[in-house]
């Protein structure tokens, strides 16, 4: 792993531990960055606080996001990752306490992202 890239995740630890708001602009600077290193700390620590974000992201921000980390998973072929297996469950781990019912009934958790 590299400096920048432990620097990333250091910042994202420290505002997922914080009561502040997460500045937008340093969001869109993670969300946009390739490490899968990063963007794992990424999903773990600080899209289930997006609410936090001023301006929060939009889901099409953080479906992509999710996917850029899923593919690059893939590509990297790093065995503890699996797949979410519904939409569900996406959801959930995206918005905690939203309302997803209507999304089990979908084909695909491509829908929601798409």
């Amino acid at each position: 792993m590299t400096d920048s890239e432990l620097t990333a995740i250091h910042e994202i630890e420290v505002a997922a531990g914080s009561k502040e708001n997460i500045d937008g602009s340093k969001m869109k600077a993670w969300m946009s960055n390739p490490s899968i290193e990063v963007l794992g700390a990424l999903i773990e620590h600080i899209l289930p606080l997006a609410r936090r974000t001023d301006p929060p992201p939009s889901m099409e921000e953080m479906c992509r996001t999710v996917q850029n980390y899923y593919r690059q998973s893939l590509i990297q072929n790093v065995k503890e990752v699996t797949m979410p297996p519904t939409g569900t469950s996406v959801g959930t781990s995206l918005l905690p306490g939203s309302n997803f019912s209507g999304v089990t009934r979908l084909p695909r958790v491509t829908v929601l992202c798409a």
